[in-house]
């Protein structure tokens, strides 16, 4: 018995490995189209091989494992391969003959059937098969065999189940569930292998398929592989060859290898994603592109870095198209300060002749003239005042169309704005015979945060332009609250008329830049039209909204609506403005005035003036002449022209001033720039340098005398709050 029992554990082993080296086999031939078919014939030869070495219980009757084999053949394999193989088994077990030879053909072909019948009810989950079951199905199937042993002429069939039945329920069972385990086992890796297989086809070709070249690499910046378009960037026919190469290995300078190393180690070492990095790359053949490129680290189940997984985009076109946005937007920045310093010239060169013109026709109009001679100056007055005002708009609206108008934001008083911009008017008014009426919502007792000066321009272009079109009847100008909270207020600033109109097709283009309602050549309104363009730019540039009302020979009604901050008014109502009344005279009396000016007529001008304030009056034609004067003399005023030769203003202003806090006395007097720059940030850029006051050409008189009380002004203090701490 111990024998036959160790024989049958050896027979057992040897069909196990048989079957595992046969299946390895299988699993490689797939795609065979008679794959069945041959699995049958293998199978029927493994089968063969057993039969082969038997065990001969008496002549006639041999035992092996083939039971264990066709049972799990027909569980696990196709039924055509169990069959072939049952086939086979039995033409030799016919061939070998004796007692046993129908119990063993039954033996086959019953254990056979066992595990088609147990695969046809299994069939969806043959690969989950428990341990148990596939004892039990030992069982069974052993079960049949020894059935079959009934088979055997009597009384050799009595006498072989004695012999075998105990050896076989104990050790066969068993090894078909050894064997039936190994081909779960078995057939869990084939799928698993197939299933990685799939997964690696299906991700080879979602990374061939992506617009992006795809690569991965070890700790050491080795490449593991690559997908087929950064194959094709380096000149490989397929990804596979990129294995075990390095960035010096490929087309690239050695330099950009260096970058790219270097990136890779940053990666590994902070195990952290670099995204979107601009960088350049050279094919294979020499072309350099631009990349947008990401790199992230690889991290096992244990957390440690393995290795790094990049990807790069192909940016070069909407590189290009940067690099020549960005010249494009440098060349527009160029145009623009162009433009700005165009602007600025213009303005100091039109406006520095028109000081001397209108400066000069002040003082001529306030001496002693006949009423023909005051008649004459009253014209050079007029056609000055007009052909400031156009220069005013043209360089206002290229200005603004560029960009370069700079709102302030500051409390002032609306009544204040609207009835001094009338009062401007009231003259031109009165000389038409026309009434006028300005009106305020009495809701509206606070301040606002805005640029007066800007509001102010909007009123007095419609009101202008009022004035200008209106024959006969009133002018209309109100504020009224459209709305409030706590905090801020919607406004509505309306100017109304009783004047010619306009008609209806031509209001959608009154706000274009040089329309007018009359362009032919015998036009009875005079006007660049730019009024109402200047109008509607700042309106919009102050976040409002601008509109008109109009009927032909009726009148024009222009509505502005603008949100303001607001605060409450903490003092009386404004007073009445001393504008058009010239401060007393003889303010600088007994004092010195330095004229910086490199102007003659402009220079003569200043003078002049300073000298009507009793001022004792020096000339310097440039900053360099003016630093040795004062270096020389003591001067109470300094009226400062900007564009100078040799120093120009900003610099000597700074220069003075730096001397003065260094605590040379002579250094320590107050400047006002006296200047053709009157655009928008100049008067800020000269007070910032050191000037105390700013006035800009053409000036008058009065505006001239103003600001030199304003500056004496703030000298008296300066010397009162200095006495009173060394006191």
């Amino acid at each position: 018995m111990n024998a036959y029992l160790i024989s049958d554990l050896i027979k057992n082993a040897a069909l196990l490995l048989a079957l595992s080296i046969l299946y390895d086999f299988i699993s490689t031939n797939r795609k065979a189209p008679l794959r069945d078919v041959f699995t049958g014939f293998i199978l029927g030869a493994i089968c063969l091989g057993v039969m082969l070495n038997t065990f001969n219980l008496t002549p006639g009757v041999v035992y092996d494992t083939r039971s264990i084999l066709l049972g799990i053949s027909g569980l696990f394999f196709d039924p055509i391969s169990t069959a072939i193989a049952a086939v086979i088994a039995s033409l030799y077990r016919l061939y070998l003959g004796g007692a046993g030879t129908m119990a063993g053909v039954s033996t086959i072909f019953s254990t056979a059937l066992i595990g088609v019948i147990w695969r046809r009810k299994n069939i969806n989950r043959l690969d989950y098969i428990s341990t148990g079951e596939l004892y039990i199905f030992g069982i069974i199937v052993h079960a049949a065999m020894l059935s079959c042993q009934l088979l055997i002429p009597w009384p050799k069939s009595i006498e072989s189940l004695k012999n075998i039945s105990i050896p076989v329920m104990i050790v066969y069972p068993l090894g078909t569930m050894l064997l039936g385990k190994l081909m779960i086992d078995r057939n869990l890796k084939i799928k698993t292998k197939a299933e990685l297989a799939k997964n690696r086809a299906m991700l080879e070709e979602i990374l061939n398929s992506i617009p992006f070249s795809v690569f991965w690499k070890d700790r050491d910046s080795v490449y593991q592989g690559c997908n087929m378009q950064f194959a094709k960037d380096i000149g490989i026919s397929s990804p596979g060859e990129i294995a075990g190469k390095t960035d010096y290995d490929m087309p690239w300078p050695k330099s950009d290898a260096d970058g790219y190393i270097h990136d890779d180690k940053e990666v590994l070492n902070l195990k952290q994603s670099k995204r979107n990095i601009v960088e350049q790359l050279t094919k294979h053949d020499g072309k350099r592109i631009w990349l947008s490129t990401t790199k992230v680290p690889l991290i096992d189940s244990g957390n440690e870095v393995f290795g790094v997984l990049g990807l790069y985009e192909d940016i070069t076109e909407r590189r290009l198209a940067e690099l020549e946005l960005m010249k494009a937007k440098h060349a527009a920045e160029e145009a623009s300060h162009a433009k700005s310093m165009f602007l600025a010239n213009m303005s100091h060169e039109i406006r520095t002749p028109m000081n001397g013109i209108v400066g000069f026709a002040k003082l001529l109009e306030m001496s002693d003239l006949d009423d023909t001679q005051k008649d004459y100056v009253s014209v050079i007055n007029s056609s000055s005042r007009h052909l400031l005002d156009i220069i005013n708009d043209i360089l206002d609206i290229s200005r603004i169309e560029a960009g370069k108008v700079k709102l302030e934001s500051r409390p002032f008083d609306l009544f204040s704005v609207l009835s001094q911009t009338m009062e401007t008017f009231k003259p031109a008014i009165e000389n038409k015979g026309l009434k006028y009426k300005i009106e305020i919502s009495p809701e509206i007792d606070y301040l606002v945060y805005g640029d007066s000066t800007r509001i102010s321009q909007l009123l007095f272009n419609l009101i202008n332009n009022s004035v200008k079109f209106t024959e006969r009847g009133c002018i209309e100008a109100s504020i009224t609250q459209l709305g409030r909270d706590s905090s801020s207020a919607t406004l509505r600033f309306s100017i109304a008329d009783t004047g010619i109109g306009i008609e209806k097709e031509k209001l959608t283009k009154i706000f274009d830049s040089f329309f007018q309602i009359d362009g032919s050549y015998t036009k009875k309104y005079q006007g660049t039209g730019l009024g109402l363009a200047i109008v509607k730019n700042l309106t919009n540039l102050m976040g409002g909204d601008v509109s008109v009302q109009s009927s032909a020979g009726k009148g024009t009604r222009f509505d502005i609506d603008i949100a303001f901050k607001i605060e409450a008014k903490t003092y009386k109502a404004a007073e009445k403005s001393s504008e058009g009344v010239l401060p007393p005279s003889m303010a600088g009396a007994g004092m010195s005035a330095l004229i910086v000016e490199d102007d003659q007529i402009s220079a003569k001008l200043a003078m002049l003036m300073a000298q009507k304030q009793g001022f004792k009056t020096s000339h310097a034609s440039n900053g360099v002449k003016a630093i040795e004067m004062i270096e020389r003399e003591k001067f109470d005023l300094v009226l400062m022209d900007i564009q100078l030769p040799e120093m120009d203003g900003m610099t000597a202003i700074k220069l003075i001033k730096r001397r003065c806090s260094e605590g040379i006395e002579n250094y320590c007097v107050m400047i006002i720039a006296l200047t053709a720059y009157a655009l928008s940030g100049d008067r800020e850029k000269f007070m910032e340098a050191g000037a105390d006051e700013y006035i800009a050409k053409p000036f008058n008189e009065i505006d001239f005398a103003e600001k030199i009380c304003s500056v004496l002004k703030k000298r008296s203090d300066n010397k009162r709050l200095l006495s009173k701490s060394k006191g």
